[in-house]
């Protein structure tokens, strides 16, 4: 196996906080959600002040367990945590 060296300060600052940050985001896109029928990706982004990549990796955490739904319409993605007609399961 091929080992690259990366400094180790910078590294485990980096991953101890990385879950942390994307499951309190996760949280809180998931309370969002709750709230609303469906929310535009770029909604989410403008409220929580993330990135598209930030957003994008915070949903599929969410993803992961299937508890999301979503669905492109135009230039923008539609999430839900409720099955709508037009909404495809990840």
């Amino acid at each position: 196996m091929n080992c690259i060296y990366l400094p180790m300060v910078l590294l485990e600052k980096e991953a101890s906080m990385k879950p942390f940050v994307i499951y309190r985001l996760a949280s809180d896109v998931w309370n969002m959600l709750i709230e609303t029928h469906g929310i535009s990706a770029s909604q989410i982004e403008r409220i929580l002040n993330i990135s598209e990549s930030e957003l994008f990796t915070v949903l599929g955490w969410l993803a992961h367990d299937k508890n999301i739904f979503m669905s492109q319409h135009e230039d923008d993605w539609y999430i839900s945590n409720k099955q709508p007609n037009f909404f495809f399961s990840l």
